[in-house]
């Protein structure tokens, strides 16, 4: 639901239509982890792309801090506390516009949005940032 595979073939197209340094971490954990390892490996982007597993609420913070972008390009979504969290510490958030998403951000005023399940819109957002 969170459409980190969307993430990932966004950022294959990045990597091979533009001269972009790519450096990516993908939390989460489960079985859904090894589907977007093999892709990120079949997709070349073994040295870009991290998966950094789950992150726990302690560590959220930090974890964000280091953050140039944050993108959550979610199928479903209710309101993402950590949407809200990386918007207060003033980090460019793109973020599909489901759920609760829109009631929080405003496209182009304190994010970006993107429609769901479109790697190639969400490639073009990024850049956008980049």
């Amino acid at each position: 639901m969170k459409g980190p595979h969307i993430l990932v073939e966004s950022l294959k197209i990045l990597k091979q239509n533009y001269e972009v340094e790519l450096n990516c971490d993908i939390a989460g954990d489960g079985e859904y982890s090894m589907k977007i390892e093999r892709m990120i490996n079949s997709f070349g982007l073994r040295g870009d792309v991290r998966l950094s597993g789950r992150i726990g609420s302690e560590d959220v913070g930090k974890v964000l801090s280091h953050l140039d972008v944050f993108v959550l390009p979610s199928y479903s979504e209710t309101l993402s506390l950590i949407i809200l969290q990386a918007m207060s510490m003033g980090i460019p958030v793109i973020a599909t516009g489901v759920g609760g998403i829109p009631d929080v951000m405003t496209d182009g005023i304190n994010g970006l949005i993107v429609e769901p399940g479109n790697p190639f819109a969400l490639a073009k957002v990024i850049m956008r940032v980049y």
